[in-house]
């Protein structure tokens, strides 16, 4: 059985390129084992209609698959649904989008779809039971940012999609409990470069192996004014006088906008680094945005400490 974390597959390159290579990769590698997907397997529910044409293709290949829903699968857009729903009619993918039980190779296991209201979500807190292998797309208290994380009560091995960023090693509390975070199988977001990129086998005695992904996309950090010739990589630029400049000098290649950074003069940046949106910098906005939803103040507090 072979798991992989949230693929975010997208049109934008070079990280379509890249995220294609990978699923032909693990097609040529396990086509004949059954595959997990631990749900955003694509990072909005509309694209374009030739991705989703392509992972089909891929996907119908394996022996079996199965589909966890996640957030990035259901949320941007209400009105175009479950993204994953025109998987199901092939005969050998399943799209999981409520609680399931699954006997999969012999071991008893359960499935954690993300849920678009959160009290659904919480329900999951009142649910118990043993098994071998429990699948989600949620974020445990264990790694949970503020208040979001979720309360599981299920003995067994959990393997978690959703936390893009795995601790150092899997954790395990005292209830009869083991959790494992994957992580991506390729960068999607600012920081996931910093980490080994892999995906989870599991051998016939139950027992979970990394296996690392082959490097398809390579993101380089480089100062503003040196020479860079592959088009295929991502650059962050830093010290840089401005994101104009950035753009203007590296016209053609891949620029990542949150990784530019600006040169600093006696200890002061040379440009803010405030994006503004009307008349509000990026802190002003999010104060305006926090007074009319119902975030919590744990998340609040900790955006307000990046934006100071």
């Amino acid at each position: 059985m072979i798991i992989v974390g949230d693929l975010h597959l997208v049109n934008k390159e070079p990280y379509r390129k890249s995220k294609i290579e990978l699923l032909d990769w693990l097609l040529n590698n396990y086509k004949d084992e059954t595959i997990i997907f631990l749900g955003d397997l694509f990072d909005v529910n509309y694209i374009h209609s030739d991705l989703v044409y392509y992972t089909m293709d891929v996907l119908k290949h394996f022996k079996k698959v199965y589909l966890l829903t996640g957030n990035h699968d259901v949320l941007r857009y209400k009105r175009f649904g479950n993204i994953l729903m025109p998987f199901e009619h092939f005969s050998n993918i399943t799209v999981i989008t409520d609680v399931e039980e699954i006997e999969i190779e012999g071991m008893r296991c359960l499935f954690l779809p993300y849920k678009n209201d959160h009290k659904k979500m919480k329900e999951y807190e009142n649910l118990k039971g043993a098994y071998s292998k429990i699948f989600t797309h949620i974020t445990p208290v264990e790694v949970a940012f503020g208040d979001e994380g979720i309360q599981l009560n299920f003995e067994g091995e959990y393997i978690h999609g959703h936390t893009h960023i795995y601790p150092q090693k899997s954790f395990i509390d005292t209830n009869n409990q083991k959790h494992f975070i994957i992580g991506v199988p390729l960068p999607t977001r600012n920081g996931e470069e910093k980490q080994e990129h892999k995906i989870f086998k599991i051998e016939l005695n139950k027992k979970i192996e990394e296996i690392k992904v082959p490097e398809f996309m390579t993101i380089q950090t480089i100062k503003f004014g040196e020479e860079i010739t592959n088009k295929n990589d991502i650059y962050n630029i830093i010290d840089a006088p401005d994101k104009k400049s950035v753009y203007e000098k590296y016209e053609g290649f891949y620029i990542r906008d949150e990784g530019i950074k600006f040169i600093d003069i006696n200890g002061e940046e040379s440009e803010k680094q405030r994006i503004k949106i009307g008349s509000l910098d990026m802190k002003s906005n999010f104060i305006e945005f926090a007074k009319t939803t119902d975030l919590a103040k744990a998340v609040q507090t900790k955006c307000l400490e990046y934006l100071d």
